[in-house]
């Protein structure tokens, strides 16, 4: 750990947790329901889900003249409704990795300041955290509704700087998309690509 790091900052899907199975299978389900005549298989679906904003995710698939007829909004309540039930049929070691919980002890215990920096929304990331107790080891938690831009925007992971008082060489980013990544170097803080579950 950088010796002059004052906070780490996380993201969340693929990096703090393995979470990207969830947002790929929800989106499976919801595309079922809604054309179950549909032939894009799990591997389609993955690499249009892949480090994407729901926004973003359901414009390509409207693109592909799939869920025309949902808006941003319902899309997320269908998406949070199926992720919920997901999350109950998990144990806390198929969303987390022991080495992962080791870091987050490790940073707490040398007083390291932490939070989350997610593009994915506020309930499923209160959810998510609630569900694996983790709550308590970030100071702050910033999600999509929080900022005006998501990532590749260094939008959020500027504004949590600023929140917590600190100055971007103070900063350490872990993330793991191309997209995090990419808003991760426009903040100018140092940063990092998780690799847990690569």
């Amino acid at each position: 750990m950088h010796k002059d790091c004052k906070a780490i900052l996380w993201d969340m899907d693929g990096t703090l947790l393995e979470t990207e199975h969830l947002h790929t299978k929800s989106t499976q389900v919801i595309l079922s329901q809604e054309h179950p005549e549909h032939n894009l298989t799990a591997e389609q679906i993955d690499l249009i889900c892949y480090g994407e904003t729901d926004a973003i995710i359901l414009q390509k698939f409207q693109a592909k003249r799939f869920l025309e007829h949902i808006n941003l909004e319902s899309f997320l309540h269908l998406k949070n409704t199926s992720i919920k039930l997901l999350i109950l049929e998990m144990k806390p070691s198929e969303l987390i990795h022991s080495e992962v919980l080791r870091f987050l002890n490790e940073a707490q215990s040398k007083k390291i300041r932490q939070a989350l920096v997610t593009s994915s929304e506020k309930e499923t990331v209160h959810n998510l955290l609630s569900h694996l107790k983790l709550v308590d080891y970030f100071e702050l938690i910033i999600t999509r509704e929080d900022t005006t831009e998501n990532k590749p925007s260094p939008t959020p992971y500027l504004h949590a700087i600023e929140s917590l008082g600190l100055q971007v060489h103070d900063i350490i980013i872990f993330e793991d998309s191309d997209v995090g990544l990419s808003a991760a170097k426009d903040s100018q803080a140092i940063y990092c690509h998780a690799c847990w579950y690569d």
